[in-house]
């Protein structure tokens, strides 16, 4: 059996929307792989995450659109084939 995640890049493809995130998810509670402690876990995050932003704290507080990277720092770079396809990145 295929695992119902293979295959998928890292993060969220292209196209994907959360209604499809949804819906792995329930894939994945009916699998037995998400058993009842862990969705209850992960509701319980969902919903802290649900209060920072209600309230803007944590990483969402109200200084964050302030918040600039050191002018020291030097700037990223990314590999030459970065957004090709191919190479899976």
């Amino acid at each position: 059996m295929t695992h119902p995640c293979a295959g998928r890049q890292r993060g969220r493809p292209r196209g994907a929307s959360p209604a499809t995130d949804r819906s792995e998810y329930s894939q994945l509670r009916r699998l037995g792989l998400i058993d009842d402690y862990l969705h209850h876990q992960v509701e319980q995050a969902q919903g802290r995450a649900i209060a920072m932003l209600d309230n803007r704290t944590g990483p969402f507080a109200a200084g964050w659109p302030a918040w600039a990277p050191d002018p020291s720092w030097p700037l990223p770079t990314l590999p030459d084939d970065a957004d090709d396809p191919a190479t899976g990145r």
